[in-house]
């Protein structure tokens, strides 16, 4: 047959291709409900992105989604119409060309039947097919780095510093929608540049012009509204901090430090950067576990969701998708095998490192489906081959006349086997559960719960309004507990009203998870709960965090007990008071009279009086020198002008509900306290004299004047009020 005709038959591989997609379309058109609906944040997003392309209503902002895949999206709905199902059946027909090129770059490296059968896994791979009909830029990533990988090894092959720059300028363009990519060069890059010497310098540079050259655009746009040159989308420090925060699973979830650093961000507290750092600096351990989970969740079979999941929004709809026995762990298992056998060729050698690199550059951020998408064609064209040899060894002839070959081939698919579970290992066990072998110094016991003791910090920070608020508890398990159950964790003042709360799971906050059922004698485990108090607490005002299991069906709490084995009160265990305060300075209204005087650590340094009818109403400014040892009292009194009590009233703090043991230094306080007048109280005038008491001892605190001068019965007069009838 003339060798013209031959060279189109790889288009039954691109034939084959669009047809398994075009089908699988057609069943999710008529199994999903929400066909015409945009599934998830991100498809929504890229289609108004798409139709304001065309509308030219965007771009209008710095690129907060990856901003590659929306003009894409809008040349799709320019050639094919509005509609979902035309243009993902356009998107379809182009992202299917990535079988060709799968079959060309295997039949350069490894031979004709390498090729077909590289060209054949990539047509029928049932996640390229699901991605590929997707409103998401997964399928037109992973086409890029075929692409890529293909000039890569073009460069390889031929020198040529034109092939390098193709290569940098198609990974740059790939960046344009997953933004970690860039990354990957650096580990095929170091390797040739190895190899290479002196000549790779050339190519090397044209590589990085090549690779600015496709990123500037995205860089330049988003300079002109933040003034920071971000690579693509300006997500990359949140995706950063979502994928390495002490709470991190190494997915996209929404973890309680996430829902915290959101808020800590928005009032300009912190960076996503820097919390992150933060977090992987106070545990190294955790980080490089957490590291290496995502490695092997990349490498393990299951794939994970990310606003779409294949499994739910693919193979249950389509029984196409369903019916093809084919997953990434047998794409992996074959290529993994392969780069052992063909190691010694630089082109292989080139793309492993590559796979590599993809892989770290996503550990860096989080892991899922359509995040590890771009490592798998490279995987596909090196299984091709690695099934072509295991063929051509294992054939009996073969296999009888070079068994030294067979062992050799025998031996990388086991070693392949060998890896591919340590990456499922590194799933399931990393980062290891917070178990500590001690309590660590500065925790004390507060009661038990149950079968679990609960120790909490010595010293609580003050709670401020708006702002989230950890509370870490240690718990001693005598056993494990007959289910899982809900730590309640709430704020409440001395009124007992209820102010704000943070129950969760126990043994859930942070990743790995130890639920209460499975606690052992002995445990001692580390819980972080997370309080979001309203911004618009009625602040100061002590409050304790009580603490305590419950059903999280039934809402019944277990029994809770102080630490000398009584019954606890209310059910619950409590902390120390702490302060839910702003800490804002004190603000004088020039109508109140000047004090200055200091009583125990704090500084009253005016006062106001106001006579309502029958009501006085004394308001004291504060400056606080910090927490008082003692639980003040303070006395306001009225004492007629033979120097006899007249009336007066005692209170803590702002109507009882702000302690002195919990002022914050620095702490201004408004202090408003009403004395109640008889109906036939007398007219005179009056002198008012304060002061301060300790609820345990009755000492009175003691009193210094603005000249320094210590008051010997710890009682400061103020001034005086004249009472008319």
């Amino acid at each position: 047959m003339p060798r013209s005709i031959k060279s189109f038959y790889p288009l039954g591989l691109y034939l084959l291709a669009v047809i398994l997609r075009l089908v699988v379309l057609n069943q999710i058109a008529g199994n999903d409900p929400a066909f015409d609906q945009h599934r998830g944040s991100d498809q929504t997003a890229y289609a108004a992105q798409a139709k304001g392309l065309l509308a030219g209503t965007w771009p209008d902002g710095p690129f907060y989604f990856q901003p590659l895949y929306p003009f894409f999206l809008g040349g799709l709905h320019l050639l094919a119409g509005p509609d979902m199902y035309p243009a993902r059946a356009a998107q379809a027909v182009v992202l299917s060309t990535g079988a060709l090129i799968c079959f060309w770059l295997a039949r350069r490296l490894y031979g004709e039947r390498a090729a077909w059968i590289a060209g054949a896994l990539y047509a029928i791979y049932p996640v390229f097919i699901f991605y590929d009909l997707v409103f998401l830029g997964a399928g037109l990533v992973t086409l890029v780095i075929l692409g890529m990988t293909a000039a890569l090894t073009r460069w390889i092959d031929t020198g040529s510093w034109r092939w390098a720059m193709l290569a940098g300028v198609l990974l740059g363009v790939a960046g344009g929608a997953q933004p970690a990519l860039p990354v990957a060069a650096v580990f095929p890059a170091a390797a040739l540049v190895w190899r290479y010497r002196l000549k790779a310098v050339k190519p090397m540079l044209m590589f990085a012009v090549g690779l600015a050259a496709a990123l500037s655009p995205y860089s330049f746009w988003n300079y002109r509204f933040t003034g920071q040159l971000t690579p693509a989308s300006t997500t990359g420090a949140l995706n950063f901090y979502i994928g390495n925060n002490r709470h991190a699973n190494g997915q996209r979830d929404n973890p309680l430090a996430q829902q915290a650093i959101i808020i800590e961000v928005r009032h300009g507290r912190t960076d996503y950067v820097s919390a992150a750092l933060a977090d992987i600096r106070a545990d190294p351990l955790r980080a490089i576990q957490l590291f290496a989970r995502k490695a092997g969740m990349l490498w393990s079979n299951p794939e994970l969701a990310q606003n779409v999941a294949y499994y739910a929004d693919g193979a249950d709809r389509s029984s196409l998708l369903h019916a093809i026995p084919l997953n990434f762990y047998f794409v992996a298992l074959m290529a993994v095998a392969g780069f052992i056998l063909y190691g010694r060729d630089l082109r292989t050698t080139v793309m492993a490192l590559l796979a590599v690199g993809i892989t770290a550059s996503n550990a860096l951020f989080f892991i899922s489906s359509r995040q590890r998408l771009p490592v798998v064609p490279i995987l596909v064209v090196v299984a091709g081959a690695a099934i072509d040899l295991l063929i051509t060894t294992f054939t009996t002839k073969a296999l009888f006349g070079n068994r030294k070959k067979a062992l050799s081939v025998g031996g990388a698919f086991v070693a392949s086997a060998m890896l591919l579970a340590v990456a499922d290992w590194a799933t399931v066990t990393l980062p290891r559960p917070a178990l500590v072998s001690q309590l660590p110094p500065g925790y004390h016991s507060i009661g038990t719960v149950n079968a679990a003791t609960v120790s909490v910090p010595d010293f609580l920070p003050a709670l401020e309004p708006g702002v989230p608020y950890w509370v870490t508890v240690y718990w001693q398990a005598s056993g494990p507990l007959d289910r899982d159950y809900k730590t309640l964790v709430q704020v409440i003042d001395a009124n007992g009203q209820k102010w704000a709360q943070g129950d969760h799971m126990a043994g859930e906050t942070g990743f790995q998870y130890y639920q209460s059922s499975r606690w052992e004698n002995g445990d001692i485990l580390r819980d972080e709960f997370l309080i979001i108090p309203p911004d618009d607490l009625p602040a100061p005002f002590a409050a304790q965090i009580w603490i305590g299991l419950y059903d999280p069906d039934t809402g019944e709490r277990l029994p809770v007990f102080l630490p000398d084995g009584s019954p606890a009160p209310d059910g619950v265990l409590k902390t120390r008071p702490i302060a839910v305060t702003k800490i804002e300075p004190l603000t004088v209204p020039p109508d109140a009279q000047p004090v200055n005087a200091m009583v125990g650590m704090a500084t009253l340094n005016a006062y106001h009086a106001r006579l309502d009818t029958l009501t006085l109403t004394l308001t004291l400014y504060w400056q606080s020198g910090g927490p008082m040892a003692e639980d003040g009292i303070i006395f306001v009194h009225l004492f007629d002008e033979s120097g006899q009590f007249a009336v007066g009233a005692d209170s803590r703090p702002r109507n009882g509900l702000y302690s002195m043991q919990v002022w914050q230094s620095g702490e201004g306080i408004v202090d408003g306290h009403e004395i109640n007048l008889p109906a036939d109280f007398l007219p005179g005038e009056y002198t008012i004299k304060v002061g301060a008491y300790d609820s345990a001892t009755l000492n009175r605190l003691t009193v210094t004047t603005a000249d320094g001068k210590t008051v010997a019965d710890g009682v400061l007069t103020l001034g005086t009020v004249t009472i008319q009838k």
